[in-house]
């Protein structure tokens, strides 16, 4: 996901080409987007474009990526520590986020609701975020939204993702999951380690 190790000195922009340019090696239509975050007191900066801002040790570096295979969305994000290993905060916040994920992958099966995933993903002690994950497939991000209260069953063969986060001064912490419904449950078609990388 860091495209190798990073390079000292090296931008948020410059990251995010590299990331697009793996994207395109290993064989997608296209890469979509590359979101890169860091720096302590930026991470409110979710949906912002990368900047020419250099990468520093000791911080936490969050990148949510997209790219088009075959004609389908995929879509992840993941963080890494620049040289050095998370503090003992980030690896509790990152294990609850992580734990929240798997809570609303164990929810997905035909017949209950995306509110009953949204349920079951809620981080306790968290302000409950407009949506904990979004549709995806012909479009990036397209409906139905994993959302409280939602009443869409599921059936199978519909493809969401499953993304809690918890936002801090030192970081944004997700585990953002791709997950099919199957017949009796569902597939999780995303690979990516979710512990924080040391890159």
């Amino acid at each position: 996901l860091f495209a190798g190790e990073l390079v000292a000195g090296e931008t948020e922009r410059a990251l995010a080409r590299r990331v697009r340019q793996l994207m395109l090696e290993e064989g997608a239509d296209d890469p979509g987007w590359s979101m890169v975050v860091s720096g302590r007191g930026g991470y409110d900066r979710l949906l912002a474009s990368p900047r020419e801002r250099v990468l520093e040790r000791g911080e936490l570096i969050w990148l949510d990526i997209a790219c088009l295979v075959d004609g389908y969305w995929s879509d992840h994000s993941r963080a890494g520590i620049v040289g050095a290993e998370p503090a003992p905060e980030q690896l509790e916040l990152q294990e609850r986020v992580i734990a929240a994920t798997h809570a609303g992958i164990a929810a997905v099966r035909p017949g209950t609701t995306l509110g009953a995933v949204a349920d079951a993903a809620a981080l306790p002690g968290e302000a409950a975020p407009g949506r904990i994950g979004h549709g995806l497939g012909l479009g990036s991000t397209e409906p139905p939204d994993v959302v409280h209260g939602s009443e869409r069953v599921l059936v199978p063969g519909m493809v969401f993702t499953v993304e809690p986060l918890a936002v801090r001064e030192h970081g944004i912490y997700q585990a953002e999951a791709v997950v099919c419904v199957t017949d009796d449950g569902c597939e999780v078609l995303t690979r990516a380690p979710e512990a924080i990388a040391v890159v």
